[in-house]
């Protein structure tokens, strides 16, 4: 298991996720709203996120260990945004999940 600390403008979450699963479907899971209209093809690049400094199309970064995720606001109207907190926790400064799921590509 690989802890994936998440950054964006409303919470930090640190989420729990198995070796090699894809960080969209994990971020997705978690209640991020992220778009990815190519339906993880890696052609759009509406799904953009910062891992430990680089910018990577999430539906094509497998996580291979603990890493920092920055939500980016993307210019042309796509905007990376992250829903309620899942689980029911009301907390919106820190959030802690489990995204025990291996997606393939």
């Amino acid at each position: 298991k690989h802890d994936i600390t998440v950054k964006s403008n409303l919470r930090t979450a640190v989420l729990s996720t198995e070796d090699g699963a894809v960080l969209l479907g994990v971020l997705q899971k978690a209640g991020f709203r992220i778009t990815a209209p190519c339906g993880g093809q890696g052609t759009c690049g509406q799904c953009r996120v910062r891992v430990d400094g680089r910018t990577v199309c999430a539906c094509q970064e497998p996580i291979r260990g603990s890493v920092l995720v920055e939500l980016v606001e993307q210019s042309g109207g796509a905007i990376l945004t992250d829903a309620a907190p899942a689980s029911g926790t009301e907390d919106r400064k820190s959030t802690r999940l489990n995204s025990s799921h291996s997606l393939s590509r």
